[in-house]
């Protein structure tokens, strides 16, 4: 029987980092400056939605234009 893989609903913040290939430090900075949705489950359990991680990311998006 093959084993369905997933993508996670939500990851923790080092592995938030890995996903967007920043650095832990970014995450933790983009949390205190409000630009990235978390939830804090616990005083040391902070998970990050996978959306919101795409959906910040979309808002940095910039297009290429052809010369």
């Amino acid at each position: 029987m093959e084993k369905i893989k997933t993508k996670p609903a939500f990851l923790r913040p080092g592995d938030a980092a890995k996903y967007l290939g920043v650095s832990a430090r970014t995450i933790r900075s983009w949390q205190t400056q409000r630009l990235l949705p978390f939830a804090r489950m616990s005083k040391r359990c902070v998970l990050i939605s996978v959306a919101d991680l795409d959906a910040a990311v979309g808002k940095c998006r910039v297009e290429a234009t052809g010369s």
